[in-house]
């Protein structure tokens, strides 16, 4: 018997179709989404950065999720067809620790470089300027 097997094919298709309906909301969402899940409103309410953190990071973190898990399914997709590459130190290091190296540090800078600039765009989301300057008394910068 030649060729893939279907089921194989399928499968991953399959896999990767439902990591993408899983994670899709959670990517998709916009700054404001988040800045509105973490302000309850209220004359006084400044919003919950903690909650707009954490928002903010789930969705980072869903976005490098789903790339690393369909480049995993599209490898086995590539493997189904019976395509190979010898396992030596070269090719381990081509094709998992470079790639997984470089996916790991970009994470870490955007992740570092959302952090940083958090305070000042959660602020700049708010609908009203008393909103924004009771935001900004309430939680100072820890620069």
């Amino acid at each position: 018997m030649n060729g893939p097997n279907l089921f194989s094919v399928a499968g991953l298709i399959y896999d990767i179709a439902g990591a993408w309906l899983i994670v899709e909301a959670i990517i998709r969402t916009r700054d404001e989404q988040i800045a509105r899940q973490a302000h309850p409103g209220g004359q006084f309410s400044g919003g919950n950065l903690k909650l707009f953190a954490a928002l903010e990071e789930q969705r980072h973190d869903a976005r490098f999720g789903l790339a690393l898990l369909i480049a995993g399914f599209l490898l086995q997709l590539v493997a189904a067809f019976d395509y190979r590459l010898p396992v030596n130190w070269l090719t381990v290091t081509i094709f998992i620790v470079l790639p997984l190296s470089a996916v790991g540090i970009w994470w870490w800078v955007r992740a570092k470089q959302l952090a940083r600039s958090r305070r000042d765009r959660f602020a700049d989301l708010h609908e009203t300027p008393l909103d924004r300057v009771n935001f900004l008394r309430n939680n100072p910068d820890d620069k």
